[in-house]
């Protein structure tokens, strides 16, 4: 079991980096031609679930960096799709969840209670990085 502020560490560098995904998209859109307010607030939203979703399932930088993985609980290798979807759907529970993992014994998060999933120590990463 790892401890819950690497989890909250690994999801603040995503979210920095989807912020300069959406930047550099943004700015790529606007050399095409003049973006609506609605075009703006769709491709952040795409944007947000795509980086959300592959954090999920594959491991994301923030994860990297941390040195952790997501597992399913029972078998502890990487979760279903449909597991890392709900998490992705689940993401705004992440203040809840920072604090339900703190103050339980077992330091799981409402997020992984409900998709049956945890976050470990990954064992590949373990010794590259001190």
């Amino acid at each position: 079991m790892i401890s819950v502020g690497k989890w909250f560490i690994s999801l603040i560098i995503d979210f920095m980096l989807f912020q300069i995904g959406c930047f550099l998209i943004l700015f790529f859109v606007s050399l095409i031609t003049i973006p609506t307010n609605k075009m703006i607030i769709l491709i952040i939203m795409i944007v947000m679930f795509l980086q959300m979703f592959m954090r999920e399932c594959l491991s994301s930088l923030g994860m990297n960096l941390m040195k952790i993985k997501l597992v399913d609980k029972n078998t502890l290798t990487a979760p279903c799709k449909l597991k890392c979807l709900m998490r992705t759907f689940l993401i705004f529970l992440a203040p809840v969840d920072l604090f339900i993992g703190l103050f339980t014994a077992d330091h799981l998060t409402l997020t992984d209670r409900i998709t049956n999933t945890q976050i470990i120590q990954n064992p590949i990463l373990k010794g590259l990085i001190r």
